[in-house]
Order: structure tokens, then C-alpha cells, then sequence
């Protein structure tokens, strides 16, 4: 299944719950990184392209090993599958640049 196709789902399974997805809301897009010094860079870059960036070191063991430090990159959008798609591929490829990956994404039902 591509990222699209999840995505697709994702949005129609809270459709379906009965939540309104035409109002914009706040997008929160996750990053893990496996230093500090890449999340902030990265979210100094996400901050140049208009995103809300909040770093976190976090204490869960992933791939990255013991306490990666996470990174929230979130903006104002009506979340579309096209939308959240895009972004997250962005931003994704941005994160890889600073050695880190995508790890996900949410938002408040409004």
C-alpha cells in the first residue's frame, strides 16, 4: 500500500467516525533524530518554510537506540489526503537530509 493509500484510509476511517475533516486545523507531523544538534537543524528549516516546530527528547527505544530526540513540525491545513500526503513526503526528505526520518502524523478532531 503507497503512503497515499494509507493516508486515503486514515482520513476515511475518521470520516467515518463521524468527524468533520473541511475545517483547517493544526497538523502535527513527526521526526525522530538521533542528536539534538540534527533536530534543531531540521526544525530551524521546517520553521524557514512557514511550519511550528517543538523539539522533544524523548525516552522510547526505536530504531534510532535510547532517548531520540523528536521533532513536531505542525501548520494550519484542511487535511486531504493530496495535503498531508505531500507534506509528509516534504518533509520527510528534509528530515532525511539531517539524518532523520518521519515517524507518523495527527491532529485534534475540531
Amino acid at each position: 500500500m503507497s503512503v497515499f493509500e494509507e493516508n486515503e484510509e486514515i482520513l476515511r476511517r475518521i470520516a467515518d467516525g463521524g468527524n468533520n475533516l473541511e475545517p483547517p486545523r493544526p497538523v502535527d507531523f513527526a521526526h525522530v533524530f538521533t542528536d539534538q544538534a540534527s533536530a534543531t537543524r531540521f526544525a530551524e528549516a521546517v520553521r524557514v518554510e512557514g511550519f511550528e516546530a517543538r523539539i522533544e527528547k524523548i525516552n522510547d527505544e526505536t530504531d534510532f537506540g535510547a532517548d531520540p530526540w523528536d521533532v513536531t513540525a505542525s501548520r494550519m491545513m484542511i487535511p486531504t489526503c493530496e495535503t498531508i500526503t505531500t507534506t509528509e513526503v516534504q518533509l520527510d526528505t528534509l528530515a532525511q537530509s539531517y539524518g532523520g526520518r518521519a515517524d507518523g502524523w495527527g491532529f485534534l478532531n475540531i
